[in-house]
């Protein structure tokens, strides 16, 4: 509870900070660096030590749950956080600024660190390369912040597992476990709102036409055989976005099936960039999900 409320308080400051640093972007911009004050500066320093201390406090997060239901802003904030870089930049600037500029500005605002911190974890990890690179990597992976017993154990094992992929490099491993969350994540939804369920009768006459296809396309032996074990990745999406709450995620579901899948079957090279690019949707997909449910 001490740390949810630390962390609340930092994403708050956070807020308050944010329009003092546009403000003061906007002198620079009119005036130059003689239109900037010390304490413009130090808004800006403040505000960037600030974002380092709520990564730092996550750090040894793969899955950070928060029990109170009225704290979703809380959720989405650290979401944005760890997956943009910054809680505060509007959707519209992220979605649509020239990438160059995005890069630039999301730079200009990028977490400091305490090299001493930094230094102080980095010796509790002694490995085979440096544990500062161990440290940074980790502190800068991405993590799933979600309300806390929404998700099955499986999917929080294998988060964690991505998590350690990626601090320690291994790229390729991150990328076919997230093709794996995927899975879980998506029939456990499925299950959930009894899409397999003949006992159901919500949306019935759907799902008897989704699973009545899967039959003439031999996917399943019998009418009563609704399996979801039997139907590909593909076809379990196209279930569960039957459900108008989930329909806004389906073609970000399928992109991140088929950019997975390029990896399994070693259709594209996999590096950092991709690696960290797929995390990076893939969890803010995952997030999305549970949050529409």
């Amino acid at each position: 509870m001490m740390k949810l409320r630390i962390l609340q308080n930092r994403i708050e400051r956070l807020e308050e900070l944010f329009p003092k640093i546009l403000e003061g972007l906007k002198k620079y911009h009119e005036l130059g660096e003689e239109g900037i004050s010390d304490k413009d500066g130090g808004y800006l320093v403040e505000y960037k030590k600030t974002k380092g201390k709520i990564l730092l406090d996550l750090m040894q997060e793969s899955v950070f749950s928060i029990e109170n239901e009225y704290l979703s802003g809380l959720r989405e904030k650290l979401q944005k956080l760890t997956i943009h870089g910054d809680p505060n930049i509007p959707e519209s600037f992220l979605n649509e600024a020239d990438e160059k500029f995005k890069k630039a500005f999301l730079k200009f605002l990028e977490p400091e660190f305490p090299d001493a911190k930094l230094e102080e974890l980095a010796d509790d990890y002694r490995m085979s390369f440096s544990e500062y690179d161990y440290v940074w990597n980790k502190v800068r992976a991405n993590l799933l912040v979600i309300k806390a017993g929404v998700i099955p154990e499986s999917l929080e094992r294998y988060i964690k597992e991505i998590r350690e992929c990626l601090a320690l490099w291994k790229h390729l491993a991150a990328a076919t476990l997230l093709r794996t969350t995927m899975e879980i994540s998506i029939q456990d939804l499925c299950v959930k709102n009894k899409l397999d369920d003949q006992t159901e009768t919500k949306l019935w006459n759907k799902k008897l036409d989704f699973w009545d296809d899967r039959l003439r396309e031999n996917k399943i032996t019998e009418r009563n055989e609704w399996n979801l074990s039997k139907i590909t990745l593909m076809d379990q999406i196209d279930l569960l976005c039957m459900m108008d709450k989930f329909s806004s995620l389906q073609e970000e579901c399928h992109t991140l099936r088929k950019r997975t899948n390029e990896v399994i079957h070693n259709e594209i090279e996999i590096d950092k960039k991709l690696a960290m690019e797929l995390s990076h949707r893939t969890f803010q997909l995952i997030h999305e999900l549970y949050e529409a449910n």
